[in-house]
């Protein structure tokens, strides 16, 4: 029985880690699909939408909160972004869960430490927090395309973002459908 429940708390913590991960896939993979498809843009423009951040002595990474809030600004054609992710105070639903809640999971599953978000809990509540990083990272990656492409409809390739259609093609993929 230990082992039973040592496995669902492994895998649940690698459904939290994928999600999140999934997230900053899909948010790269928008902004790098606006490069390739935009050939006029600036070079600083593109280096915004690849999260690069250009200092004076360094080049590092824009944070996945960042390119959220700010790549709908580089996209649409009214340069407006309706995510506000970066203020805390300003965070709504489904943002304030992924930053608060899933993201916070993963830094504490990546990089474990005693002042982070426990990560050792009961294999239901491990469980429990995976199904709601799966919802939240769907919710967010949904608001963020629709951030970009306002009733342009969610994207295809990804059988639009929906929960259902997704579970049903993973349980097909397993054999269990």
């Amino acid at each position: 029985m230990r082992v039973l429940s040592e496995n669902a708390c492994t895998y649940a913590r690698l459904t939290v880690f994928s999600f999140y991960s999934f997230v900053e896939c899909f948010v790269n993979s928008v902004g790098m699909d606006f490069i390739l498809r935009t050939p006029t843009l600036a070079p600083d423009r593109k280096d915004d939408l690849m999260g690069i951040r250009r200092g004076k002595k360094s080049v590092g990474h824009r944070s996945i909160e960042w390119r959220i809030e700010k790549y709908p600004t580089f996209i649409r054609t009214d340069g407006s972004s309706p995510i506000v992710i970066t203020d805390s105070n300003q965070r709504a639903e489904p943002y304030k869960s992924s930053v608060e809640n899933v993201k916070a999971l993963r830094d504490s599953i990546a990089h474990y430490g005693k002042h982070k978000t426990a990560i050792w809990r009961a294999p239901i509540e491990c469980v429990e927090r995976a199904e709601h990083a799966a919802k939240t990272s769907i919710a967010v990656a949904k608001g963020f395309w629709e951030a970009c492409y306002p009733g342009r409809g969610p994207p295809q390739y990804l059988l639009q973002l929906d929960d259902t259609r997704l579970a049903e093609m993973a349980h097909q993929r397993l054999g269990l459908a």
